[in-house]
């Protein structure tokens, strides 16, 4: 084997006839539109606002009060171990939650019958790909809540986004009382975790509680339509209801 120059056969070509093909081949320059954005900003009083974000939902401080035994996890629990791909994208959560943890802990889904749906685990939960199916998963089991000491990036959008509760506790000394089977109350309301008869609190932003009180983006969409991320940290979010908005969408989207 040698190295030979390609030059000449280079030179071969008929540029003309390269020329030619290389303009048929290329997509004809098209006219560009430019437009500036033209946000409608919302004042911060309206996005700090926490007072109407329960009654927004219908639900009251007492039905805010999410209670169950503890499932136990350690750190970086992986969304492939959560909900393995062979069993995705499923029909429903519910469909989906029906293979949740099958490899690794397949004793799972039984407890959570039991009412063991609080998951408590370390640092790196949802760690991995970054499946939605993940929180889903855990949600259609009938998992209430996750309580860890961090997670992965893309897990923590997804996860109310789903309309699922996920809270950030750092204390060490809560990791000690929430054991396999310790009994946690959660006071979303509040901002209070409650087990072994001491008391955490911890910070949830009114736009992730308005998701997961509002059953998550779809839902969300379907209410609010593309305004649905204003109405979520809005003082008075029922002024931006949207009447028929995936129906409008969808008309939009075929209209030629």
């Amino acid at each position: 084997m040698t190295v030979t120059d390609p030059t000449e056969l280079v030179n071969m070509i008929d540029q003309d006839r390269y020329h030619k093909i290389m303009n048929e081949w290329l997509d004809k320059p098209g006219d560009f539109v430019y437009s500036e954005p033209n946000p409608t900003f919302v004042s911060e009083s309206e996005q700090t606002a926490k007072g109407s974000a329960t009654g927004s939902s219908g639900q009251s401080g007492e039905q805010n009060i999410i209670s169950g035994l503890v499932q136990r996890f350690e750190d970086n629990v992986d969304t492939d171990a959560i909900i393995p791909a062979q069993f995705m994208p499923g029909v429903s959560d519910e469909d989906l939650g029906t293979h949740v943890f099958q490899h690794v802990r397949p004793e799972f889904r039984k407890k959570v019958k039991q009412g063991y749906t609080i998951v408590v685990a370390g640092i790196g939960f949802g760690s991995g790909s970054s499946r939605e199916e993940a929180p889903r998963a855990l949600k259609g089991s009938g998992i209430k809540a996750v309580i860890a000491k961090s997670y992965a990036f893309i897990y923590s959008r997804n996860q109310p986004n789903m309309a699922l509760l996920g809270i950030i506790l750092k204390d060490e000394r809560f990791y000690e009382l929430a054991q396999e089977g310790s009994t946690v109350n959660v006071n979303l309301e509040g901002r209070v975790v409650e087990c072994g008869g001491e008391k955490f609190s911890f910070n949830l932003s009114l736009m992730e509680e308005r998701l997961i009180n509002g059953g998550g983006v779809t839902e969300m969409y379907k209410k609010y339509g593309n305004q649905l991320f204003r109405a979520a940290i809005s003082a008075n979010p029922d002024a931006f209801l949207s009447k028929g908005a995936c129906e409008d969408t969808a008309k939009s989207q075929l209209s030629w």
